[in-house]
């Protein structure tokens, strides 16, 4: 079955395009997302309307280390989908929201729930001030390059599991309620930010355990801030993305510190409730010219915990980085290869805690990122601190997957 998948899959790519200017297999996708249902020739608003829906099909397979046996998984699921409305008002104020059912029958968990994810109010221009813009409610704080873009933007739809680390370290999801200054000069960009914090089923200690049967009792605002800098004129990219489907040309590096303090924390066996303060550190390098593209983002977490389960609390940090590479083939049907590599120390005052994971694959931008299919290798490798017994008694390491992926965003 696998074998028939790559065929049918890579069929297209077979498909040369001779012409001058190349074109995505099913015409311009290039266009933004959605429809504009109103116009500003008709209203004081533009209102437009979008969905977007991702699904993956995986086959895994993993070493089972108390019996020595391979074990075989597959799986099928929607991974993103969505419905997004956004408000422009003639006044300079825009609204964005988007409903959301993510990760529905992934593994056993059967049918999802919607959700709000996105939700705020932008105000462009403030106290007259060109491009100074303030952002409130539930909208992304830039932790990550790679967090920030949108999902329908990603080279490859998973993002690298220290990302998602980053994610949920200092507020939960990136996009728990907080209040943004977001401005430029010059070539530098920056946000500042304060905002709600973490969340107890996405509060992990350093093998991956979270404190979804404890409670979070209190903790404070989450602040910190971000600045970009693009260091040569004409070598922007205002609109983080990942795909660039070989035009134009960007060059950027930044650094953002992030800092929730005074978290007051307790587990299911525990009366006496502990407290921890977290820092995040994030820097990124960012580069392309044309169909190659390649970033690179480095995480430091301060303030890990262990082992929740621990009898004494062991405090510490960790620390790693992602690199990620993709080369788009306009002329062959837009067949753009990519590459990703992630060592991640998850608690580095002790031996026995490094992740690494290495992932290859084929993108095919049919119409751009409207609609686009993928196959994805995957082989992540954990030390034995990060691995645990499952319900079965089973003891997975040296975790491989093959992946269909398909977007569909309009």
């Amino acid at each position: 079955m696998l074998k028939l998948s790559l065929l049918i899959l890579l069929c297209p790519f077979l498909s040369y395009s001779n012409d001058a200017e190349p074109k995505f297999y099913y015409a311009d996708g290039l266009k933004p997302w959605g429809v504009t249902v109103i116009g500003p020739e008709k209203s004081d608003l533009t209102l437009r309307l979008g969905t977007r829906l991702q699904t993956v099909t995986s086959f895994r397979q993993s070493k089972n280390s108390v019996t020595n046996d391979d074990e075989s998984f597959s799986d099928s699921y929607i991974r993103r989908a969505r419905l997004q409305v956004e408000a422009k008002y003639k006044e300079g104020i825009k609204f964005y929201m988007d409903i959301r059912n993510d990760n529905a029958n992934l593994q056993d968990s059967g049918e999802s729930d919607f959700n709000i994810g996105d939700a705020y109010i932008e105000k462009k221009d403030i106290f007259d001030i060109k491009n100074l813009r303030l952002r409130a409610f539930r909208a992304k704080v830039n932790v990550s390059r790679t967090q920030t873009v949108s999902s329908s933007n990603l080279i490859f739809l998973d993002r690298a599991s220290i990302a998602d680390q980053a994610a949920q370290f200092v507020s939960h999801n990136r996009r728990a309620s907080n209040i943004q200054l977001l401005g430029a000069w010059d070539h530098i960009y920056f946000q500042a930010v304060v905002g709600d914090g973490v969340q107890k089923a996405s509060f992990n200690d350093a093998k991956g355990n979270s404190l979804s049967s404890g409670a979070i009792d209190a903790q404070n605002f989450m602040i910190g801030g971000k600045v970009r800098v693009y260091p040569f004129k004409g070598w922007e990219d205002k609109d983080l993305v990942e795909t660039y489907f070989g035009h134009g040309q960007h060059f950027s590096f930044a650094a953002g510190l992030f800092n929730t303090s005074s978290i007051e924390y307790r587990n299911s066996s525990k009366t006496q409730v502990d407290e921890v303060s977290r820092e995040l550190i994030n820097l990124e390098l960012s580069f392309h010219y044309e169909n190659f593209s390649i970033v690179s983002e480095f995480f430091r977490f301060n303030g890990v915990i262990e082992d929740f389960s621990a009898n004494a609390k062991n405090v510490g940090s960790s620390d790693g980085y992602y690199i990620q590479s993709e080369y788009v083939f306009k002329n062959l049907s837009y067949l753009a290869p990519f590459v990703r590599y992630e060592k991640w120390d998850r608690f580095k005052q002790l031996s026995d805690y490094d992740f690494e994971s290495y992932v290859a694959g084929l993108n095919w931008y049919t119409k751009g990122n409207k609609i686009r299919f993928g196959l994805v290798y995957q082989y992540d490798k954990s030390d034995s601190n990060l691995v645990s017994v499952d319900s079965r008694g089973r003891r997975l390491i040296d975790d491989q997957q093959f992946k269909l992926t398909s977007m569909w965003h309009y």
